[in-house]
């Protein structure tokens, strides 16, 4: 992030305005890392106001104008990078304030839970952005509901990462997906049983089901906006989906996050010509009026 040393000022500030003096300024950043406990009181007024926090120092304003401070932070986190939520690779939308300045439109959530770790709570590096349905999905009960420490501990060290690079995105590269008959989802490594249970956590599996349920109908919609009007124009566009970027041309769905997905659900139709007829069949019934 561009400006996170000007976030980290930002909630050190708000967090002694609340806290008082009973620690020193000093020790803010080490206080954060190693607490076990912090009060409900800081939580409420800092996480779950989060939405509306604002900062008007002369600092924040010129390089974020009338954003709010999670607007900047999200902004500033997509900093010349597409914005996408870290946990489906969904494309973020983009809004604009009465000012006609720009936001992205997204939640935050917690990589590390802060119910199960209370000192990552107000850690920016913790935080990311996602979609409203990931972080109404995320179930935090459920991240180990027991010595979550000395697992998450396990699961770094079978990962062989340590905490800054534990990012949502980077657990889809231990997947590996096929179709034949059906989708096939495999981790491609071998994996303790705590890490097997925290990929369920985050739930990448259940969410690969998806996109792959998903590809039959954004594959009917790009069919409709092309001009199909042969078993070979078909084939040719098929060919063509299956060697570029076209996970990229949907409805607001992102394949991005396993273009594999994608890429082995148009190779299955396409070297299938049972599959293959099939689909014709389909265009032929959307498209009765020019055939």
């Amino acid at each position: 992030m561009k400006n996170k040393n000007l976030f980290k000022k930002i909630l050190e500030q708000r967090f002694f305005k609340i806290l008082g003096t009973s620690i020193l300024k000093s020790d803010y950043e080490q206080f954060l890392w190693t607490v076990k406990d912090i009060s409900e009181d800081l939580k409420t007024n800092i996480i779950n106001k989060f939405d509306t926090m604002t900062c008007n120092s002369s600092e924040f304003r010129s390089k974020f104008g009338h954003l709010s401070f999670k607007q900047a932070f999200i902004k500033d986190y997509f900093n010349g990078t597409t914005p996408r939520c870290c946990f489906c690779g969904k494309l973020l939308e983009e809004a604009h304030n009465k000012y006609n300045e720009t936001y992205i439109i997204a939640d935050i959530e917690h990589v590390f839970p802060k119910s199960k770790f209370p000192q990552f709570t107000l850690h920016i590096d913790n935080w990311v952005p996602c979609c409203k349905e990931c972080n109404e999905i995320i179930k935090k009960d459920e991240f180990f509901p027991s010595d979550p420490i000395q697992n998450f501990n396990t699961v770094l060290e079978d990962l062989h990462t340590d905490i800054d690079n534990m990012h949502p995105l980077e657990l889809w590269k231990l997947y590996t997906i096929n179709y034949d008959e059906n989708l096939n989802i495999k981790i491609n490594k071998n994996c303790s049983e705590a890490t097997t249970e925290f990929l369920s956590f985050y739930g990448i599996e259940s969410r690969i089901k998806i996109m792959a349920a998903r590809c039959y109908d954004i594959l009917l919609n790009i069919i409709r906006h092309s001009n199909i009007r042969s078993p070979e124009s078909l084939e040719r566009l098929l060919e063509n989906m299956a060697s570029s970027n076209w996970h990229e041309i949907n409805d607001g769905y992102s394949l991005n996050n396993s273009p594999q997905i994608w890429q082995e659900f148009i190779e299955n139709i396409l070297y299938d010509e049972c599959k293959l007829m099939a689909l014709w069949d389909e265009v032929k019934s959307m498209n009765m009026s020019i055939f």
